[in-house]
């Protein structure tokens, strides 16, 4: 992850990676444990997700993107991990002289407006509600990679 690499306080040029959705999180720490700095970025851009929602119509709007007091700037950038047409995952961390940064890219980007974020369906209620060996989050409703 090149952007990873560079230490920048700031998302990457769009120009520098078209079609592709950026998430960045970075932390004062400079020992954190690269493993564990990709999993608490993953989760606070998900809780950031479950904050903000795309609202019981699950439809990516010009209104959705204008509602006052929300983080739409990063908020955007959270959808992607939730866009269900996402299929390339790409994560680096770096520690830096001032701060740890994880970045994530998706690819496609998502954040189609007027587009639904993802297909709804039943949530799962048991393991066996899942594919293969992945296990039910019966809280979330939602089957995880194991």
């Amino acid at each position: 992850m090149d952007h990873a690499l560079k230490c920048m306080e700031r998302h990457s040029k769009q120009s520098a990676r078209p079609g592709v959705g950026e998430n960045l999180y970075m932390t004062g720490a400079l020992d954190v444990d690269k493993v564990k700095m990709a999993m608490k970025s993953s989760a606070a851009w998900w809780r950031e997700l479950a904050k903000y929602g795309v609202g019981p119509s699950n439809n990516f709007t010009v209104a959705l993107l204008d509602r006052p007091g929300t983080k739409i700037g990063h908020y955007t950038m959270v959808t992607p991990m939730a866009w269900d047409t996402t299929y390339r995952l790409g994560c680096g961390v770096s520690h830096c002289s001032n701060m740890t940064l994880s970045v994530c890219h998706y690819r496609p980007g998502g954040n189609y407006i007027n587009q639904l974020v993802y297909a709804i369906g039943d949530p799962c209620t048991s393991d066996s509600g899942c594919p293969g060996s992945y296990t039910c989050s019966v809280a979330e409703g939602l089957c995880n990679v194991v």
